[in-house]
């Protein structure tokens, strides 16, 4: 279980998160919801310590987490796909899986099995081994950015908004894997603006404003009221 509890983040004097708690389970899709600006992707970015916690903890099955170096974050099951991606586009698509091995610094046969696990998942991914990944579509960039967090094998998969921008059969596709990483256990945390996928996918929605928690909301009680999620984020 990933827990955040009362964080706050700055960026240089001005202050971003204020003191926000949640909670996030293995075998659970949590959905951080919010308007731009609110603080959403400094959250991710405080939980894998690329933006330092100033103050609370983050804790992974009730151990702090949050004064590690960023680069160890990865060793401790916590994988973040970005916005944007946030490729390698000079690397080909093979390389940039083997970065999200690298993290783990999986040998031997627990690197095979990752790898064939992760292009199992993403059999486009396959055929395209050997291309740049900065000249693969939009679509099959998310798909690689997945598989390669995906490839250190974590307890907390972090998401920030995958589905942006991408056509309808490609985010289908995401979402797929990301309801099958869930029911194998992992906690999914996933920041998303979209109503329709917040809707299908949301086991809990947490609503942040101003970098502080507004609500926490279960699956039950967003279907009985899916107005909700228009009202806190505003459209």
């Amino acid at each position: 279980m990933l827990e955040i509890n009362a964080v706050s983040a700055h960026y240089g004097k001005v202050q971003v998160l204020y003191d926000l708690s949640l909670t996030a389970q293995a075998g659970e899709i949590t959905c951080i919801l919010g308007r731009n600006g609110a603080g959403k992707t400094t959250l991710m970015r405080a939980i894998m310590g690329i933006v330092p916690a100033t103050g609370g903890e983050i804790s992974l099955n009730g151990e702090n987490v949050s004064e590690r170096p960023p680069h160890d974050t990865p060793r401790q099951g916590i994988a973040l796909v970005p916005q944007g991606r946030r490729l390698f586009p000079e690397l080909s698509v093979s390389e940039n899986i083997e970065v999200g091995l690298m993290a783990r610094s999986f040998k031997g046969t627990k690197r095979r099995e990752m790898r064939e696990k992760v292009l199992e998942l993403f059999p486009r991914l396959r055929e395209r081994l050997k291309q740049q990944a900065g000249t693969l579509s939009g679509g099959e960039q998310q798909m690689l950015a997945t598989a390669r967090a995906l490839a250190i094998d974590p307890q907390v998969l972090l998401l920030d908004e995958p589905g942006e921008g991408l056509q309808p059969s490609v985010v289908a596709q995401i979402q797929e894997v990301i309801v099958n990483m869930r029911d194998q256990g992992l906690a999914v945390v996933l920041v998303e603006q979209r109503v329709d996928a917040i809707l299908t996918l949301a086991d809990k929605a947490v609503f942040v404003e101003n970098g502080r928690n507004l609500e926490t909301l279960s699956r039950a009680d967003l279907q009985t009221d899916p107005e909700v999620i228009r009202r806190n984020l505003g459209v």
